[in-house]
């Protein structure tokens, strides 16, 4: 392998002008340490004004791998991409709002190094797949033909140091690329030019388009563009249907992507096109997935829906549609928004019944004080996705993970916030987590064994050890859950209310060495929690221990004193206790009741404060698809083949 001996920069400002100078070996040497020190390309802005951004991108140093297939050539933790000839290279590619159409990007500046080889590149030849013993598979034949003459590498590559392409669209919103190809090869002179940084000008829409409207991306896309400050615009919300009265042929169709106690009142109603003054309310119905879920209706006992009467009903997000089929995917793998049906006019509806409270029962014999119960909390970030090349497509999968992974010799920390936790509880902690493992054993020599800890606050459990040091059962791109309860869960004693830290580490001890890389999928923490709100809501059952007898329930830290509380899918509780009490100078609130509760129930306790709003809603004709079909009215149909389609027998 030859030492990189020449340093280029490249500044445009309308006169094209090209410094090279050489450099001593040694020196370079030096310079090669310092650019070793990022992992990641760094972002800076340089200049903001409307419409137009100038950024600095600095990017790692070129680290070159000789192996059987030709060189490896790494930077940092870049992904390694095809060219234009099928040669794999770094590539940086940053979400961008908008179509590509409207945006533009010009190299202002480049300073570029040259990387002597006597090795090409590897070129990209088709996926491979890791069979259960850990050895590598040709894919199927109409896969293993993949070669840079059958496989289109230009739908993404471009000749610039810097292009931009039309991603697609998400949630409304339409989505770009910038792509940088900080690594180019010249397959003549046999050297590797790379960016050591560069500086762009990115041209923007400063307004909307007709049609168009201001919104904010999600927290998961926010991270993928770099915290670029560009605009995003989506379509147009649909405008609210007129108002109907119709008994039977309309429908409210709710969306919800969080678990929560939703409040719906007239006003809303009106908003979303549906008038329900006309309507005896006892018959309204709600629906979520085919089953009728009971909620509570105020006011609908004079048998009108006037201005001040409201719904209530426990709705959640999206989750469990394939955790059957792979526990790995705890949420849905299209979308965490959940569809509640809201209709009137025919039968009556199920109804969360009112039932007393009341503390009733002074003898502590004769009842069971709850003091702290078993809280479960799933903490999951679709911040990073990653195609796994080496899974078949047509295999259910999940693609999104919290980032990019923690890298060998690394510990990455995520911070969670546990309410109040019950240190002095005898009951160990429950921690549970799904990990993917991202490097896999390759044809140029790379490794693909796995091997990490997992802790809560510093705290380990020989259950919380995926994979083992040298030779280990856990290989390439598959999936692992590890579970620490019972004897081998975690203490809660160093749990505290607040900020806690759940810990990834890294060794490097498998055969893929400094590159062995691990995905967090998800990870989940049951621990006894005290009967204390935070921000004003708590959701509970009672304790264990508390089996078919009557249980008393005190419950602090309320801002409020309209304290609301219901037993889940089953009654609304009233005439229970409200006291206030000082704490830190301040007012509190605290709720006491007793209940018997029996099989496996949960409450929940809220102020007004803690009360959510639907996504959106919008009021849509209840016609059947052969209704619609008889009638000529227009429809959408999507088909999707089974993957074994082709090989099923004709009927």
């Amino acid at each position: 392998m030859k030492i990189l001996n020449t340093f280029c920069k490249v500044k445009v400002s309308g006169i094209f002008a090209l410094t090279c100078i050489l450099i001593p070996a040694v020196w370079l040497a030096g310079i090669a340490q310092d650019q070793l020190l990022l992992r990641s390309p760094e972002l800076k802005i340089l200049e903001r004004k409307a419409g137009e951004l100038v950024v600095q991108v600095n990017f790692p140093a070129v680290q070159p791998r000789s192996s059987a297939f030709g060189t490896i050539l790494s930077m940092g933790d870049l992904p390694r991409i095809p060219d234009s000839r099928g040669q794999l290279l770094p590539a940086y590619r940053l979400l961008i709002p908008g179509q590509a159409k409207n945006l533009s990007v010009r190299v202002i500046e480049t300073d570029t190094a040259i990387l002597p080889l006597d090795q090409t590149p590897g070129t990209f030849s088709g996926d491979q797949r890791i069979s259960a013993s850990g050895q590598l598979d040709s894919m199927p034949s109409d896969r293993k033909s993949l070669t840079t003459k059958s496989f289109n590498f230009n739908v993404s590559v471009s000749a610039d140091w810097a292009s931009i392409y039309n991603l697609g669209r998400y949630r409304g919103v339409l989505l770009s690329v910038l792509q940088i190809q900080p690594v180019r090869w010249n397959e003549r002179t046999h050297e590797a030019t790379y960016l050591r940084s560069i500086t762009l000008r990115l041209q923007h829409p400063t307004d909307p388009q007709p049609g168009q409207r201001r919104t904010t991306l999600s927290a998961s896309l926010r991270t993928l563009t770099g915290s670029l400050p560009l605009p995003a615009f989506a379509g147009t919300l649909p405008l609210p249907p007129p108002a109907s009265t119709s008994t039977a042929q309309t429908r409210l169709k709710i969306y919800v992507s969080e678990d929560g106690l939703y409040h719906i009142n007239a006003g809303d109603l009106a908003s979303w096109g549906v008038n329900l003054s006309g309507v005896d309310p006892r018959t309204i119905r709600l629906e979520n997935r085919g089953e009728e879920q009971p909620i509570y209706v105020f006011g609908e006992a004079d048998g009108r829906f006037d201005e001040g009467d409201y719904i209530e009903f426990w709705g959640e997000k999206l989750i469990g549609t394939y955790i059957d089929q792979n526990p790995e995917i705890y949420g849905d793998l299209y979308t965490d928004v959940n569809v509640y049906w809201l209709s009137w006019g025919e039968s009556l509806g199920a109804r969360l019944i009112e039932e007393s409270g009341e503390v009733v029962e002074v003898d502590e014999l004769k009842m069971f004080r709850a003091t702290s119960y078993p809280y479960f909390t799933h903490f999951e970030e679709n911040n990073y996705y990653d195609r796994l090349s080496q899974v078949s497509p047509d295999s259910l999968k999940e693609h999104w993970y919290y980032d990019n992974g923690v890298k060998a010799s690394q510990t990455r920390n995520y911070l969670v916030h546990l309410p109040y936790p019950d240190t002095d509880a005898l009951t160990k902690t429950r921690v549970r987590t799904a990990l993917m493992g991202q490097t896999y054993p390759d044809d140029y020599g790379q490794g693909g064994y796995h091997h990490a800890y997992v802790s809560l606050n510093d705290q380990n459990s020989p259950a919380l050890e995926a994979g083992s040091s040298g030779a280990s059962w856990w290989v390439g791109q598959t999936g692992v859950i590890l579970d620490a309860q019972g004897d081998e869960g975690i203490s809660p004693s160093n749990l505290v209310h607040g900020t806690n830290q759940f810990s990834i580490f890294v060794p490097v001890d498998t055969d893929a060495g400094e590159y062995d890389t691990i995905l967090l999928n998800w990870f989940e923490i049951t621990y006894p929690r005290l009967y204390k709100a935070d921000a004003d809501l708590i959701r509970f059952t009672p304790p264990d221990a508390a089996v078919d007898t009557l249980v008393d329930f005190k419950i602090e830290g309320f801002s409020s004193s309209q304290i609301d509380l219901f037993k889940l899918g089953q009654s609304k509780i009233i005439n229970a206790e409200i006291t206030p009490y000082q704490t830190q100078n301040q007012t509190r609130y605290k709720i006491h009741f007793q209940d018997r509760p029996y099989g496996d129930r949960e409450y929940i306790a809220l102020t007004p404060a803690a009360k959510l709003a639907p996504d959106s809603a919008s009021a849509v004709e209840n016609a059947d698809l052969l209704s619609r079909l008889s009638a000529g009215g227009a429809i959408k149909l999507l088909v999707i083949a089974s993957p074994v389609f082709e090989n099923v027998q004709a009927l």
